[in-house]
């Protein structure tokens, strides 16, 4: 009779150490799928961080611009901060939107004052098929959009009312009214 108990015991003992291994195998800490999603997430915090990375590094271009006055770092820092929204392809989700949104508008405007129109129309094309229609606003309450708008010229004759009905820079609609006055005196 102890035999028979101490042999219930044992194989109860070997069954619950057993299912204690089964169970240990069965975890999910070890599994491809863990391992997979572990390495998904550390490669989307490299994206985030590359960005952030080339966004420096184009806004340090912009401010050599400004302090040297030269065209060709205003372009070098639109390309570059173009080409950080590019890197990011069909992951965009992972960054703030409104800094991608900055980034790109910055460059649009580093086109214009490098003097390439051509990338600025098409900067503001990606702004605003990226964006879904979206807009940045200036401190002075100026929508970015609009301000472009005017400066890239898409209704090139002098309409006062559609220029006032403009959500652009109020000083930029006063040198676009100037010009217009020597276009027709």
């Amino acid at each position: 009779m102890q035999t028979k108990r101490n042999l219930c015991a044992k194989l109860a003992g070997v069954t619950a150490v057993l299912t204690l291994l089964s169970a240990c195998q069965t975890s999910s800490f070890g599994t491809a799928e863990h391992i997979d999603f572990r390495a998904e997430r550390f490669e989307d915090l490299r994206v985030v961080a590359d960005f952030n990375d080339c966004k420096n590094d184009g806004l340090d271009l912009d401010r050599a611009a400004e302090e040297s006055k030269d065209f060709s770092l205003h372009l070098a820092s639109a390309e570059k901060l173009l080409s950080c929204h590019y890197e990011l392809g069909n992951r965009a989700v992972l960054v703030d939107t409104e800094q991608n949104m900055k980034v790109v508008a910055l460059s649009a405007q580093n086109f214009i004052k490098g003097g390439d129109v051509d990338q600025a129309r098409t900067a503001m094309e990606i702004f605003e098929t990226s964006f879904n229609g979206r807009d940045l606003l200036y401190p002075d309450g100026s929508s970015f959009t609009q301000t472009m708008q005017v400066i890239l010229e898409k209704s090139k004759s002098p309409n006062q009312i559609a220029l006032a009905n403009i959500n652009a820079r109020p000083k930029l609609k006063q040198e676009i009214r100037r010009a217009w006055r020597w276009l027709a005196h």
